[in-house]
């Protein structure tokens, strides 16, 4: 290998690892929650109920889901809208609603899509992006400070 041998890739690998690991894990919480704040806000211009139901999960890899929680699942018929469809009865003798009978069997028109997840995540993405950005260089400097001794110069060209 014409003679040069580096020393410490290893430590330095295993370092940005940790780095990248950490800052992952708490900003993919706090950008998850920002969109999350941004769903409530628009949901709940469409319907109070959807927007006090909107959560954000972690899920088994390490992302999140930001939706509605399981008791509020017609959300998403809100944020995509619905095809024509029929409604029939289940459990009861007929369909009805505010005192107005409809029948044993009812075909829905279908609804307009009213998008509120959608637009929360376009509006708050870059925010989530900076967010995570901003951890990884704060954990950056703090462990080539404990490891040198002192700050890295900052960056040219680009946010501090």
């Amino acid at each position: 290998m014409n003679g040069v041998e580096i020393q410490g890739l290893a430590a330095l690998k295993a370092q940005l690892q940790a780095i990248a690991a950490a800052a992952t894990k708490a900003d993919a919480a706090a950008a998850a929650e920002r969109i999350r704040e941004a769903a409530a806000q628009n949901a709940g211009s469409i319907s109070s109920r959807l927007g006090g139901a909107i959560v954000s999960e972690r899920q088994a890899d390490g992302s999140y889901a930001v939706g509605p929680d399981k008791d509020h699942w017609w959300g998403m018929y809100l944020e995509f809208g619905t095809k024509q469809h029929d409604n029939e009865v289940r459990n009861k003798l007929v369909l009805a609603s505010s005192g107005q009978v409809y029948g044993r069997r009812v075909s829905h028109p279908g609804s307009t899509g009213h998008p509120w997840l959608l637009p929360a995540f376009e509006a708050a993405k870059d925010d989530a992006v900076e967010a995570v950005r901003a951890e990884v260089d704060d954990a950056t400097q703090s462990a080539a400070s404990a490891k040198s001794g002192g700050p890295l110069p900052s960056r040219g060209g680009g946010k501090a």
